[in-house]
C-alpha cells in the first residue's frame, strides 16, 4: 500500500522533517521532467530508423514480398532482443532501449500487416489485427518503460478504434461516441 507524494509531503511536514516553505516547493515542482538528452535520444532513434528503412527499401527493390516480410520479422525480433537487453541495463541505455522498443514494435506491426496482405486478408481486418497487436505491445510495455509504452498505446488506440468502427459498426451515429470513449480510456490509463 504505497502512499502518494502529497500524503508523504504532508506527513513529513507534520513530523517537522520539512518546513512549510520546503513542502510547498516540493508541491510546486514539476511532476515529470523529461530531460533534453532523453528527447534527443528518442528523436535520434527515429531518425536512425527512417534512415535504415530508406536503405533497406533501396536494397530490397527486387526482393519478393515474402522476402521483405521475413526481413521485417527478423529485424523486429532482433531489435526487440536488443531493446530488452538495453532496458535491463538501466541508466542512459534504458532510454535508448525504449527508443529501440518503438522501432521494434513498428517493424513488427509492418511485418504482420504485410503478411496479412500476402494472405489476401481484407484491409479493414489487417488494420484491426495490426493495431490490436501494437496496442497489446504498448500496454505490456507501459508498466516496464518510462515513456515509450504509453506513446505506443496512444498511437495504436485511434487506428484500433477506426478498425473496430469500419469492420464491426460502419455508418452508425455512435461513431463519435466511440472515439470519445477511447479517449476517455486513454485518460484513465494515464492516471
Amino acid at each position: 500500500n504505497r502512499k502518494s507524494v502529497a500524503s508523504l509531503i504532508a506527513e513529513f511536514e507534520a513530523a517537522g522533517k520539512l518546513t512549510a516553505s520546503e513542502a510547498q516547493e516540493i508541491r510546486d515542482a514539476p511532476r515529470m521532467v523529461l530531460p533534453f538528452s532523453d528527447v534527443a535520444s528518442y528523436l535520434g532513434g527515429s531518425v536512425v530508423f527512417v534512415g535504415l528503412v530508406w536503405i533497406v527499401i533501396a536494397l530490397m527493390q527486387d526482393v519478393s514480398q515474402a522476402g521483405i516480410d521475413t526481413a521485417l520479422f527478423i529485424a523486429s525480433f532482433a531489435t526487440a532482443f536488443l531493446s530488452f537487453k538495453l532496458m535491463k541495463k538501466g541508466g542512459r541505455l534504458n532510454t535508448l532501449g525504449e527508443s529501440i522498443a518503438a522501432v521494434s514494435t513498428m517493424t513488427f506491426a509492418f511485418a504482420i500487416g504485410l503478411l496479412l496482405d500476402i494472405l489476401n486478408v481484407h484491409d479493414d481486418l489487417i488494420l484491426l489485427i495490426v493495431s490490436t497487436v501494437a496496442l497489446a505491445i504498448g500496454i505490456g510495455l507501459s508498466s516496464r518503460t518510462t515513456f515509450i509504452g504509453t506513446i505506443i498505446t496512444v498511437c495504436a488506440t485511434q487506428p484500433f478504434m477506426a478498425a473496430i468502427i469500419s469492420t464491426c459498426i460502419p455508418d452508425t451515429p455512435i461513431t463519435p461516441l466511440l472515439f470519445a470513449g477511447s479517449g476517455s480510456v486513454l485518460i484513465w490509463f494515464s492516471l
